[in-house]
């Protein structure tokens, strides 16, 4: 792809993957790298990225994904799942970690680390699920938008049974909760979705100006 704008364009939610074909290594890890190097509220990244490579596991995933054939049939399978621990240990860990990176003593983060302990202590539960999730959204759609410029389809998908996906995957003892899928491939020729028009506002519609 010459550019992002072509490479979005050229992109639609792929509903029939070829099988036979696999992304590259080099590819599957920028598109990782891209999700990896996303912004998140804090740099906090509340979420973690699965690979789930076993054909077992995916076939049990189709079951509980209301059969959706891109669970099994593209290259790749990725779970975008939510971190469920966003607690002052989990904060900690981040701080020092900054520390180590920046060449920082620990202690000239005490501020910010008072800041985000405050305001993750400050919420419930349900807030911070809420929270987490629309941080992680932002690195799906950017490994969405790297895929497409590798001229790789994608298929964001959240239709499943969480509870279920979260059972099969034992996501509970990573203290992790799924929220979506991004499966990667290369689309079948056969898949009629990729012929259909983009169905989109003009740009002056959806912009807003005051």
């Amino acid at each position: 792809m010459t550019d992002l704008k072509n490479a979005l364009a050229w992109r639609y939610a792929t509903k029939k993957f070829d099988p036979s074909k696999n992304l590259s290594g080099a590819d599957l890890d920028t598109i990782l790298e891209a999700g990896n190097l996303a912004p998140t509220a804090y740099g906090l990244q509340p979420f973690r990225i699965i690979k789930i490579e076993s054909p077992e596991l995916r076939a049990k995933l189709r079951d509980v994904s209301y059969g959706q054939a891109q669970v099994t049939d593209a290259g790749t399978l990725l779970l975008i799942a939510i971190r469920t621990d966003i607690d002052e240990a989990y904060i900690s860990e981040y701080v020092q970690r900054i520390a180590k990176i920046r060449g920082m003593n620990v202690s000239d983060l005490d501020g910010y680390k008072a800041t985000m302990v405050g305001d993750m202590t400050s919420r419930s539960a349900e807030n911070i699920s809420s929270w987490a999730g629309r941080q992680s959204y932002i690195a799906l759609g950017t490994m969405i938008s790297e895929a497409s410029e590798l001229g790789v389809d994608t298929a964001p998908m959240e239709g499943f049974n969480n509870a279920q996906v979260d059972d099969v995957l034992e996501l509970g003892d990573l203290k992790l909760k799924s929220l979506a899928y991004l499966a990667l491939g290369y689309r079948d020729e056969a898949d009629s979705f990729a012929a259909l028009k983009k169905v989109r506002l003009p740009v002056e519609a959806l912009v807003i100006t005051k």
